[in-house]
């Protein structure tokens, strides 16, 4: 492998803090395999491992192998745009519909996410129905390398946008309600979607208690549990 393209895999490492013992995980890959490459001792990279890492760090392919072109990917969604600027004044802004907090699980009756008066930090996007997008408050830090705890995010319901699961990318972050069958408990957090034979619903955090994915066969099923991927996400907004 080229001096430059292992210069541009800890170069996009170095800029998500994200260390090979994560990456390695999240390709399937042993930590020696990717620390061999980050140092230096391994002499070859199979491009089809790259490509694993190109997913695992939402990183263009083209840009690690050649460093051309953008270095994020620009898929439908999959890339969040991070706007620290404040609220827009003289454009239709998307309603703030609640919150989405990884690990606190809320009974039924809890309106959680009901719509208010309250509006969000962003405008409507052009590309999608406006009646489709809606922002979250994020609280936690199950995705502070996204936005940290009190931010916001941009989302578009799959829905009420006329897409469908199958238009969702690898690598994309995603609004996913669960359900929880026992109790009629439930849950809505922000997770990127990985496919790792399965699909996996991963944190995308420096917080330790936030590094392992959601294991489910299925978007829908889980053992007692329903998923449910209701938006994905194109934008982010934090006000330090």
């Amino acid at each position: 492998m080229s001096d430059e393209i292992r210069d541009r895999v800890k170069q996009r490492l170095e800029e998500l803090d994200m260390g090979a013992t994560e990456v390695g995980r999240r390709v399937g890959r042993t930590n020696d395999l990717v620390n061999n490459l980050l140092y230096g001792k391994s002499k070859n990279i199979r491009v089809d491992t790259l490509k694993l890492i190109a997913e695992a760090t939402n990183t263009s392919l083209v840009w690690l192998l050649e460093g051309k072109g953008p270095k994020e990917i620009h898929e439908i969604g999959s890339t969040v745009e991070f706007d620290p600027r404040p609220m827009a004044t003289d454009k239709q802004l998307v309603p703030e519909v609640g919150e989405v907090a990884a690990g606190v699980w809320l009974e039924y009756n809890h309106h959680h996410n009901e719509p208010g008066e309250r509006m969000g930090p962003f405008p409507v996007d052009p590309r999608y129905p406006a009646s489709a997008q809606f922002s979250v408050r994020v609280r936690g830090t199950s995705i502070n390398r996204v936005v940290p705890d009190g931010g916001s995010l941009h989302c578009v319901s799959l829905f009420e946008s006329g897409l469908s699961e199958q238009d969702l990318s690898n690598g994309q972050m995603v609004i996913v309600k669960r359900t929880r069958m026992q109790g009629g408990l439930f849950e809505t957090t922000a997770k990127r979607l990985r496919k790792n034979g399965s699909w996996e619903l991963w944190p995308d955090s420096t917080d330790p208690n936030w590094q392992e994915p959601i294991k489910v066969d299925d978007l829908h099923e889980n053992d007692d549990e329903t998923v449910e991927v209701m938006a994905f996400v194109i934008g982010a907004h934090h006000v330090p």
